[in-house]
């Protein structure tokens, strides 16, 4: 195991990384994964997304995260396709909208069940122990850490007072780009190890 210090909103985390990218192919094998991996549920189910397009009704879902170890990802959520675009054309980190510095400021452990929505900064979940993460509710299955993040509320970090519950949302769609991202060596750049992305489409509740 070695250490890594990822900053983020002016706070220096500490998080505990896996060797040589956390295993690589003995990972894939072992877990079908490396990294990460992101699923969306909603009233207990598993949403499969198609052509990274999952389907909610317009009410509280959540976002699930498996680390393999503690770890982190920043994540961009907007109402715009521009990061969302860029990340599935294969644009370099640096190129996809959304991903400035510092992240979004947030309270440990998601309280409020809220995801931050940006044109401009991404959020930064982390899980670096139980009594320092970003998530709603973590637990271990199967060596696997399941971070869960709640969302029941939406808050628009370019637009100061602008939250809302999720059902009062009038857009048609949620774009997530989650990108792990390391510093290099001498904090001058962020290389990426994984991406995922994701378009969120509401139909109406019935």
């Amino acid at each position: 195991m070695i250490q890594r210090i990822l900053k983020a909103s002016g706070v220096v985390v500490v998080v505990l990384l896996c060797a040589a990218g956390c295993g690589g192919d003995d990972n894939l094998r072992r877990y079908g994964f490396t990294n990460f991996r992101v699923v969306i549920e909603q009233d207990g189910l598993v949403k499969q997304a198609e052509n990274s397009e999952v389907e909610l009704e317009r009410k509280p879902f959540r976002i699930r995260l498996y680390f393999i170890d503690n770890d982190s990802v920043f994540v961009n959520a907007s109402y715009s396709p521009a990061a969302f675009d860029a990340a599935m054309a294969g644009r370099p980190i640096e190129d996809v909208p959304g991903f400035g510095d510092p992240a979004i400021t947030e309270e440990p452990f998601n309280r409020e069940s809220v995801l931050n929505i940006s044109d401009r900064v991404p959020n930064f979940w982390y899980y670096a122990g139980d009594g320092e993460h970003r998530f709603s509710t973590v637990s271990r299955v199967n060596d696997l850490l399941l971070c869960d993040r709640e969302i029941a509320r939406v808050s628009n970090a370019d637009v100061p007072g602008d939250e809302k519950d999720i059902a009062a949302t009038r857009q048609d769609a949620i774009y997530l780009v989650f990108a792990q991202l390391r510093w290099s060596d001498d904090y001058t750049r962020k290389i990426e190890y994984k991406r995922e992305c994701l378009k969120i489409t509401f139909f109406p509740v019935k």
